[in-house]
């Protein structure tokens, strides 16, 4: 039986706020992404495509957020009838599962 992703804790010297709201930006264009350092928790803003959906979004991991901002995609994608290459099959998945994933991109 297989694992599922690690989530790491703001606590862990592994995990570095900054670092992973930069790749968060970059990999999620449009989106604005912050770590609350009074709250401990991670923050996103929609791209203004997204505000239909929603606008703010918070979570307790970056781990977390980024299976938050994929459904959110994921909504937009299949109301547009759009795939992240263009087709227009519907998306199977817009985004990368898990942090690491996105870190790679």
């Amino acid at each position: 039986m297989g694992a599922g992703p690690a989530v790491r804790s703001h606590e862990d010297p592994a995990n570095d706020p900054v670092r992973t709201v930069r790749v968060l930006n970059r990999r999620f264009g449009g989106w604005s992404v912050w770590y609350g350092s009074a709250t401990g928790r991670w923050w996103a803003l929609a791209p203004r495509w997204g505000h239909g959906l929603v606008g703010l979004i918070e979570a307790g991991s970056a781990e977390e957020l980024v299976l938050r901002m994929n459904q959110i995609e994921m909504a937009h994608l299949f109301a547009s009838g759009r795939r992240p290459d263009g087709s227009d099959e519907a998306p199977d998945h817009p985004g990368p599962s898990s942090l690491d994933e996105a870190a790679q991109r």
